[in-house]
């Protein structure tokens, strides 16, 4: 379970793009791109920080290229997800030695953002929760 997993469905809602918090997570519902009106299909497609609201996910089976609202969240308790922590000896990615909290049941985890698009989905939420946006000067 990584900020960044993109399920299949979890409890309550539909396709989601998740960000851990301790205990809970944040779930962002997936839209289809292909609804939006192609000035916005641009917007989403550049990946940068603004929009903040708006976060491009991509290629997801069953929607085709999705993306995210972050004013749309749900809070959902992680126990949802029966989570245990878990070896991944041998995966090219696990640190030797290291656990992983591991989603057991509530969806199938259809894959994961990029770090690099991790990194910009913080940057989003925290331009979009604080509207200050890294590299620019704050409003006076």
């Amino acid at each position: 379970m990584c900020q960044g997993d993109i399920w299949e469905s979890v409890p309550i809602i539909v396709p989601a793009v998740d960000a851990t918090s301790g205990e809970l997570r944040v779930s962002f519902p997936l839209l289809s791109l292909a609804q939006q009106d192609q000035n916005r299909q641009q917007l989403l497609r550049r990946e940068e920080v603004a929009p903040a609201e708006a976060m491009f996910v991509g290629e997801v089976p069953g929607i085709g290229e999705a993306f995210c609202l972050l004013s749309e969240t749900y809070w959902l308790p992680a126990r949802l997800f029966d989570p245990e922590f878990a070896s991944y000896a041998g995966h090219p990615d696990a640190e030797e030695d290291a656990r992983y909290l591991t989603a057991r049941n509530g969806g199938a985890r259809l894959g994961r953002l990029e770090d690099e698009r991790v990194r910009l989905l913080h940057q989003k939420m925290r331009a979009f929760w604080t509207r200050f946006i890294e590299g620019r000067p704050p409003n006076p």
